[in-house]
């Protein structure tokens, strides 16, 4: 029996869209990417990281956590009342942590999209443009932190990972080159490319509404109090100082924005952290980058994630049901001064 070609690539593309396949997928290369980064470990050393825990960095780390989670809200707050939900701090919490749930919980983060589909049920499309400037400001910082590290780790005379200098070269050349291209006309405007323009259209108009110093300013923040979290683990587990930790958490997190192959970046966290902390100002032995990369991504995997992960469900369990629908407003108008 013959099969056409178009037969079987049409076949082949219905089956990687289905979602229940993405998400097996999405799971086994989760998997796979953790036996393959963590194969050196021997149980030995896994012991031995319990035997460097220390509470006062243990607690030190919580509170930086702690911190970047409530930057987070308030910038996420701020973004609510710029799209004109009508709501306050404890409902801009409540769907943050609603939303690391539906994050943890689906491959690629792709519930926290739907963070507050409760808020308004009639402009869900609005909290989904809400949650995409909010992790746009969120990227920015993390992007931005990323490469002023590596300008520092250049000038201190180490070179930088091969993967990391094509990503961040094809990332800086991809956005001038999809603009000419979306302007030029060249893209087919078929009904899907002009969904997708009108969506990148309304992403920039109600970007520029936004308060971009708060935003900003924020973002930065909670970024920065993550990485001195990750810095202090390092030290727990590796002892790196706090400034070579740093760096390297830096580098490893911009990184990470690229290499969206598992749930959670479990798996990921571990590959660029050991990546960065093998390289750093005072690197560690290469028989315990792996052991320190695990250490530190599991006590962030329990803190960042999890915890809020579980909060939100309790929230909406115990306390309460998910957020209810808030009443619209008109969406905060700023003048250019306001945010240049």
């Amino acid at each position: 029996m013959q099969i056409e070609p178009q037969a079987f690539l049409c076949r082949a593309g219905s089956i990687l869209k289905n979602k229940k396949v993405g998400t097996i997928t999405k799971i086994l290369l989760t998997i796979l990417f953790v036996l393959i980064v963590n194969r050196s470990i021997k149980h030995g050393q896994i012991a031995v990281l319990f035997g460097r825990l220390d509470p006062l960095f243990l607690a030190g780390a919580f509170l930086c956590g702690f911190v970047s989670l409530y930057l987070q809200m308030l910038r996420w707050a701020g973004v609510l009342k710029a799209q004109g939900f009508l709501c306050g701090k404890r409902v801009a919490l409540k769907t943050l942590l609603w939303g690391n749930l539906l994050a943890f919980i689906t491959p690629g983060r792709l519930g926290e999209f739907f963070r507050g589909f409760e808020l308004d049920k009639s402009r869900r499309s609005a909290s989904v443009i809400a949650v995409i400037i909010d992790r746009f400001f969120g990227l920015f910082a993390t992007i931005l932190l990323g490469f002023a590290a590596a300008v520092f780790f250049v000038l201190s005379g180490r070179s930088l990972p091969l993967l990391f200098i094509i990503i961040l070269t094809v990332s800086a050349l991809s956005v001038p080159v999809i603009y000419f291209l979306m302007k030029s006309g060249f893209v087919n405007r078929s009904v899907r490319s002009k969904r997708v323009v009108t969506s990148l259209n309304l992403f920039v108009n109600d970007l520029i509404r936004m308060k971009w110093n708060s935003a900003i300013f924020l973002s930065i923040a909670a970024h920065l109090f993550l990485i001195l979290q990750t810095a202090l683990l390092f030290r727990m587990f590796g002892g790196q100082s706090l400034f070579s930790g740093s760096l390297a958490a830096s580098l490893a997190y911009a990184l990470m924005i690229f290499l969206p192959f598992s749930i959670a970046n479990i798996g990921v966290r571990e590959y660029t952290f050991g990546l960065f902390l093998g390289i750093s100002l005072n690197p560690i032995h290469s028989d315990y980058v792996s052991v320190v990369a695990l250490g530190a991504s599991t006590i962030i995997l329990a803190m960042n994630i999890i915890l809020p992960a579980m909060a939100g469900l309790t929230w909406a369990l115990l306390i309460g049901e998910r957020p209810k629908e808030q009443k619209k407003v008109e969406p905060v108008e700023i003048k250019p001064e306001e945010y240049l």
